[in-house]
């Protein structure tokens, strides 16, 4: 019994040290997406290349990608995220928040970021990257695009 005893307590406790992570993690989302909902457009002399690109799945179903690319300095724990202003259950996408960060060098291709919406009318897509440079600066920039181009399904 008293074993029996020390493993419940040992299950309840790794629980919830689990679960403080995890509420951790969703509380650094949360405060990123609020930061987005207030900015008003993209950062002046942003460096990078980005591109919002939306793709028809079926009738009510589209994918949007964000490619995130052409760094002129190397992006070390890069933390980046991408909101849109329509109602969904799905997480918005991301890289650095509930997974690890990565580093990605001026050679590299970049960070694509993808997720569905079955609502494009309208459109507003806000993305936030942050990273560290080489200099250990902390660099942050933010990006809007309003409606992007839609293609066609490729048949």
């Amino acid at each position: 019994m008293k074993k029996m005893l020390i493993i419940i307590t040992c299950t309840l406790f790794l629980t919830a040290c689990a679960y403080k992570k995890e509420s951790k993690e969703y509380a650094i989302y949360k405060n990123y997406i609020n930061e987005l909902n207030e900015i008003k457009g993209s950062s002046v002399n942003n460096p990078l290349v980005i591109n919002i690109n939306i793709e028809k799945i079926s009738e009510n179903l589209f994918a949007y990608t964000s490619l995130i690319n052409k760094n002129k300095e190397k992006m070390n724990n890069v933390l980046a995220l991408l909101i849109h202003n329509k109602e969904t259950e799905n997480a918005f996408p991301s890289v650095g928040i509930f997974d690890e960060k990565v580093t990605i060098s001026n050679e590299e291709k970049g960070i694509k970021l993808t997720g569905y919406v079955e609502n494009i009318e309208d459109i507003r897509f806000k993305l936030l990257i942050k990273y560290t440079n080489d200099e250990g600066k902390i660099v942050k920039y933010y990006y809007v695009e309003e409606n992007p181009t839609i293609s066609a399904p490729d048949n």
